[in-house]
């Protein structure tokens, strides 16, 4: 499988739900990496929030999504035809 590229150089003051940007990590501390996955989501009870990930862990996720599809709840008809609009 072709290495999927996560997140932007060019971070934006807004970042919509769901979207990744790479930010720079200005006072890295020891073992931190110079750049952090910022990812913007909605959580279950419908308030919003601001994720510093490693893109590591993000490539970890994406791989577990990806050999795990038996742990996530099937995709119904209102889902595939919101994809259509993203």
């Amino acid at each position: 499988m072709a290495e999927k590229k996560l997140g932007s150089d060019k971070p934006k003051s807004y970042l919509p739900l769901g979207h990744i940007d790479s930010i720079e990590n200005k006072e890295p501390k020891e073992g931190e990496p110079p750049r952090w996955a910022r990812v913007r989501l909605q959580q279950e009870d419908g308030s919003e929030a601001t994720f510093l990930l490693t893109f590591e862990e993000l490539k970890n996720g994406l791989v577990r999504a990806e050999t795990n599809k038996e742990d996530l709840p099937p995709e119904g008809w209102l889902q595939k035809l919101q994809d259509l609009f993203d």
